[in-house]
């Protein structure tokens, strides 16, 4: 009798943590809010609460915006700021460059949006940048100027400029 309350309890664990899971999903702009919100009705023992609703309208109209943004890079990168998540732009830009590498007007983007973010991850995206597209002596030199004006970064390739510095790993 005891394990079958230590199961029940594993799996009330489970359906909690998919619900959970669930719910955090509909927070975020993406294709399949409807879906998830029929999840969310079938695994939650809750009605659907009507600020969850409101969040994943307002997520699945961001998301259409955000589809038809899809070659304005700059207005993109707008629009995925709106969700108010950095680690949700950083990870949503940097899949979306690394399935085009060679997309210099995506990493341009980027790095504008950047600077107005976060100058250090700035320096550290211009100096992916930069070894990248090692013909593209404008942007090196707005690097090098970007650089000198914010100070130092550690970078885990040898240091080529000045202002950058090596990345000790410690193991």
């Amino acid at each position: 009798m005891e394990n079958k309350l230590h199961e029940r309890s594993d799996s009330d664990l489970l359906e909690q943590k998919t619900v959970e899971y669930v719910e955090e999903r509909l927070r975020y702009p993406h294709e399949n809010m409807n879906e998830n919100l029929i999840q969310y009705e079938c695994l939650s023992s809750n009605p659907i609460p009507q600020s969850l609703i409101e969040k994943s309208k307002e997520m699945y109209n961001l998301y259409q915006q955000i589809k038809e943004a899809n070659d304005d890079y700059e207005e993109w990168i707008q629009l995925l700021s709106s969700v108010n998540d950095h680690e949700f732009l950083k990870n949503t830009v940097e899949i979306r460059i690394g399935k085009n590498l060679t997309d210099k007007k995506l990493w341009k983007a980027y790095i504008k949006y950047l600077e107005s973010y976060n100058v250090k991850e700035m320096l550290q995206v211009y100096s992916k940048y930069c070894r990248f597209f090692l013909d593209d002596v404008e942007m090196l030199k707005e690097y090098l100027e970007k650089g000198k004006q914010h100070g130092s970064i550690e970078v885990i390739w040898k240091p080529q400029y000045s202002f950058e510095r090596q990345c000790i790993r410690k193991e």
